[in-house]
């Protein structure tokens, strides 16, 4: 995928201009009194176009502050030898971005233009983004649903499918935000930690799945109960990170 420079200059100013506190973006959400109400029926639509199996609803907000010519970019990564395999999202140069990368989280316009936030180098996200790209109904349904809703500047969709075992059952998604390399690594883990602090939810979906991110060290969980709505989220746990 390559962007022209107008195309970087667009997407810079959009990203940044997404709140860069996931938790003060929560609670703008948290008080509309129909929010609940507003996730299930954004859901409903997505289930209604049979992309519940890949496709959520994302919390808009952002890691860091994009750099010019730069994009957000989530790589798979071994740290060393015996190490689980772990996801780490990054600003890079344009111009040194793999060109075999795809979108997975979006911001929605009410005309149901899909702009892309973040992109990866999964190849399950590049095949199921086909999917998405090739069903324009159903970005323009949820891009007025979220406008007569009030919230396309809080509620975007995200891709939450990964490749290999990343892409299986699991309970728990570790994510660590490495300020001094700007970036955010996400850690898969077979189960719930402790409960620490306040959850905070940035994707909902109908699946078994899902990914998030914040602006902060936290504990990114899955809660996917019997009543059909579930949400992926963090919880923050101060300054150290919490093992499980």
């Amino acid at each position: 995928m390559v962007l022209t420079k107008s195309q970087l200059k667009a997407y810079r100013a959009a990203y940044n201009r997404l709140p860069n506190d996931v938790e003060a973006a929560h609670d703008t959400l948290e008080h509309d009194p129909g929010h609940v109400e507003t996730i299930r029926g954004a859901l409903r639509i997505i289930k209604e176009h049979d992309a519940e199996d890949y496709l959520g609803l994302f919390l808009l907000h952002r890691h860091f502050t994009c750099a010019p010519g730069s994009l957000f970019v989530e790589r798979r990564y071994t740290p060393r030898k015996g190490h689980a395999p772990v996801l780490v999202t990054k600003g890079e140069p344009a111009s040194e971005a793999a060109t075999r990368i795809s979108p997975h989280r979006f911001a929605i316009a009410p005309d149901g233009k899909a702009l892309a936030l973040e992109f990866t180098t999964d190849a399950r996200v590049a095949t199921v983004y086909r999917r998405f790209a090739g069903d324009a109904q159903l970005a323009g349904e949820i891009g007025r649903y979220f406008a007569a809703r009030g919230v396309s500047s809080m509620l975007g969709m995200g891709i939450y499918v990964r490749t290999g075992t990343m892409g299986k059952a699991t309970s728990v998604f570790l994510e660590e935000t490495l300020h001094k390399d700007r970036a955010s690594v996400v850690h898969v883990l077979p189960r719930l930690p402790h409960q620490v602090g306040r959850a905070i939810p940035t994707l909902w979906t109908f699946g078994d799945n899902g990914f998030g991110c914040c602006n902060g060290r936290c504990v990114a969980y899955c809660n996917h109960g019997g009543t059909g709505l579930g949400y992926c989220g963090h919880r923050k746990t101060g300054s150290h990170m919490v093992c499980v």
